[in-house]
């Protein structure tokens, strides 16, 4: 949560934060707690009004891109996305079942309370579906289209809305195809 208070000072300055905290609350984060996904949701709304003057599906599709640049950025992730493309790990198998199994057992430790599934239904794209979630998906749109981008290039990125707090993200790429094509070899 700290990232987001640096973000919005890198972007907004000081003023930006003070704003932050009047919408917010109290920006003192523990590196060591949890926060409970209203807390999230709250934080990235305060953000979204705070850097885009307004709360909408644009603004909040822009604090998930902010979000994603964030992990794209941070050490850990360098040395794995640096990992996987020097020993092309993803070669064949980003539509192995057990890869998808994995993101999908991988999303909730970076966020607890979520609940995924993550599904191909064809090979050019990939289905994440969110259950029981008060997020707003276009949050989760900026996140995945800046995330796939950085690693794919050329990608889509919508929405299906399945049923209250329900929805699903659709990835679309063609390099999902190129990549996948080692499956079938």
């Amino acid at each position: 949560m700290k990232y987001f208070v640096e973000e919005v000072r890198k972007r907004a300055g000081e003023k930006g934060v003070r704003e932050l905290e009047e919408e917010y609350g109290s920006l003192d984060f523990s590196a060591k707690r949890i926060y409970s996904e209203e807390e999230n949701i709250a934080l990235i709304k305060a953000i979204a009004k705070v850097l885009f003057g307004v709360v909408d599906r644009n603004s909040l599709y822009e604090v998930g891109g902010i979000l994603a640049q964030r992990e794209t950025e941070s050490m850990i992730m360098k040395i794995g996305f640096r990992t996987i493309s020097a020993k092309n790990l993803f070669r064949g198998m980003l539509f192995n079942p057990a890869v998808l199994k994995m993101i999908e057992m991988a999303i909730p430790k970076f966020a607890p309370s979520l609940k995924v599934s993550v599904t191909n239904p064809d090979l050019q794209t990939l289905v994440v579906t969110f259950f029981d979630t008060k997020m707003p998906a276009a949050v989760y749109e900026g996140e995945w289209y800046q995330l796939f981008t950085y690693l794919c290039g050329s990608v889509a990125v919508s929405s299906k809305k399945l049923s209250d707090n329900n929805f699903s993200i659709i990835i679309k790429s063609d390099r999902f195809a190129q990549i996948s094509q080692h499956v079938s070899q």
